[in-house]
């Protein structure tokens, strides 16, 4: 399927997620994308709605009021780091569908604002083809 791909530049599927693709998810556009032009992109999302409803008063772990003080709940900014984990998968899984590989990550900086990082695998140079009847 990426060969029958209409974008002909990662950049453009890049351009595709932020606009097409995170419509669709999030019913926005993301605010801001930039790059480096050497395969880091960086999407900001100033509000990530599936982090918007984690209350920021819960930083520190609380005990749970049924299972005693040696259990605690993680408190929000654990949560919201393991709920930003799935947009990343979103993310390499909609770049994977279009022949590109990458690793996503996120940064938490003031949820429910979250940045991600797109840094795409640099293609490796190929094998010289080795002649038929091994050329030795």
């Amino acid at each position: 399927s990426a060969s029958l791909s209409p974008f002909t530049e990662p950049l453009d599927v890049v351009k595709f997620v932020c606009k097409e693709f995170w419509h669709e998810i999030y019913r926005k556009q993301v605010d801001n994308l930039r790059t480096n032009h050497r395969g880091i992109y960086v999407l900001h999302d100033n509000r990530v709605r599936w982090l918007a409803r984690i209350s920021p008063s819960a930083e520190q772990p609380v005990a749970m009021p049924d299972e005693g003080d040696d259990r605690s709940r993680p408190g929000a900014q654990t949560i919201a780091t393991l709920y930003a984990k799935f947009p990343c998968g979103l993310i390499r899984g909609c770049l994977a569908t279009f022949g590109i590989d990458a690793v996503v990550s996120a940064e938490l900086s003031s949820p429910p604002a979250c940045q991600f990082t797109i840094k795409m695998a640099q293609p490796q140079p190929r094998a010289p083809a080795r002649p038929p009847g091994g050329g030795q």
